[in-house]
């Protein structure tokens, strides 16, 4: 049977509003907003006065709702929260969860005693809990396992090896950012390692910087150097930026 929304009950236009119904409807049909910083268990969930209570929270995002049959999943702020009183907020199956990072990606298999938060990059071939799950990221919640699919292009930092991993077009996880085109001069010698052993220099009798410059353009500092390059004898002189100079001191060989 169709039913109005307790707010019209709650605030009739033809009479004054009821409070208590007006609390209940905020209480009840309204999801409890948690801050970033703030934790559900320090929340009373269910108004002391009507016994109305909170149906579904929302943090980091995410919404949460009152499972009222389980009274023993632990609290762990990312598939379960627990107020107050101890009751369950559930994350529903299958929704993301949080994951910046993964301990491994060489896993086929869970791991004998996983923590809660711990996640994995599921290696190919996996079986188990994880069978049929390769290549998806695997959290441990207090609800057991849960997957999370990463889009195309999507990052997760990989701890064992220090370093990003992304999906590419073909769906495959690899390391890197992917190929990426910089344009001509756009990275200075200062940032380049092992970029070779040798430079062109135009002359090695320069004694100071030249009014005008081409990126590109090097000279090796000549004697009883003068202005920008005073004290610079036999350093490398290289344009990174037009008509501007970066010192270099080489190195012996």
């Amino acid at each position: 049977m169709p039913v109005n929304h307790d707010a019209v009950a709650a605030l009739p236009s033809d009479a004054s509003a009821n409070k208590q119904l007006l609390r209940n409807a905020i209480t009840a049909r309204m999801p409890y907003v948690l801050a970033d910083d703030e934790n559900a268990t320090d929340l009373i969930a269910v108004d002391p006065d009507s016994g109305s209570a909170v149906i579904d929270m929302t943090f980091l995002g995410r919404l949460f709702h009152y499972d009222p049959t389980d009274m023993v999943t632990a609290h762990d702020g990312v598939t379960c929260l627990v107020s107050a009183e101890g009751r369950r907020y559930k994350l529903s199956d299958g929704s993301d969860v949080f994951c910046y990072s993964v301990i491994d990606r060489t896993h086929t298999a869970p791991p004998a005693s996983p923590s809660l938060g711990d996640a994995y990059l599921v290696a190919s071939a996996a079986t188990g809990a994880w069978a049929g799950k390769d290549g998806n990221i695997a959290v441990r919640t207090a609800r057991g396992w849960e997957f999370v699919v990463f889009g195309i292009g999507r990052f997760i930092y990989v701890e064992d090896v220090d370093t990003y991993y992304h999906r590419n077009a073909g769906g495959a996880w690899v390391s890197g950012f992917g190929n990426q085109t910089t344009a001509p001069n756009s990275i200075p010698l200062s940032a380049a390692i092992n970029f070779g052993k040798r430079i062109i220099v135009e002359n090695q009798t320069t004694t100071s910087p030249p009014g005008t410059a081409t990126v590109g353009t090097a000279y090796i500092v000549g004697p009883s150097a003068t202005g920008a390059w005073s004290g610079r004898d036999g350093d490398i002189a290289i344009c990174e930026i037009a008509n501007t100079f970066t010192l270099y001191d080489p190195s012996n060989g």
